[in-house]
């Protein structure tokens, strides 16, 4: 393959349309100034998403939906400093997701999150990646880690240890599975010295 340098100068809208980011603090993500409809529809129009203003909005309370946002038409008219950490959280993903990306990079999304909103915005990130959208995603947090398909382990920028998870069985009790994925994790990372 080609490096994200080359692709960046080759095509720089078409390298940001398919690579989006995530980034820690939901609270600075947004422009305090603007509803999440304009937040969720400007990088539509920059990308030549949909064909009219009602399209995109059609397609802004989608996503909204899909990421528990409900009832989306409650939230588009809200400025960012009127959703919670874990609402503002799920309102990133949902913009990052406008675009339909191949690639999603998060960096710690639920580090200054409550426990309650991290599970939800990690449930989100699960179901974006289910339904192909790769996700590279940064945590200190090894339940976190441990709802991902493969973990590396880097210390000082070096990749030093990987570890391949399989997915949930189908049927299989959610709180059973995920504390045996924990386990797991937690005891690689033992051995990794962690």
């Amino acid at each position: 393959g080609e490096s994200s340098q080359t692709l960046l100068k080759k095509d720089p809208l078409k390298f940001r349309r398919n690579c989006q980011m995530i980034f820690q603090n939901p609270f600075d993500t947004f422009d305090p100034r603007y509803r999440l409809k304009k937040i969720l529809m400007d990088p539509m129009k920059l990308h030549g998403i949909g064909s009219s203003e009602e399209e995109r909005m059609q397609m802004v309370l989608e996503v909204l939906e899909q990421s528990g946002l409900t009832p989306a038409i409650d939230y588009v008219d809200r400025f960012p400093h009127e959703l919670s950490g874990g609402q503002l959280q799920r309102a990133c993903i949902c913009r990052s997701m406008m675009n339909a990306p191949e690639i999603l990079f998060a960096d710690e999304p639920t580090g200054a999150l409550n426990r309650s909103a991290a599970k939800e915005v990690m449930r989100e990130l699960v179901r974006v990646n289910r339904e192909g959208t790769a996700v590279l995603l940064v945590t200190h947090d090894s339940g976190v880690a441990s709802q991902c398909d493969r973990i590396l382990y880097l210390l000082d920028g070096r990749i030093c240890g990987e570890l391949e998870m399989e997915r949930e069985a189908v049927g299989q009790p959610a709180d059973l599975t995920k504390k045996r994925r924990e386990e797991k994790v937690n005891g690689w990372l033992s051995g990794m010295g962690w």
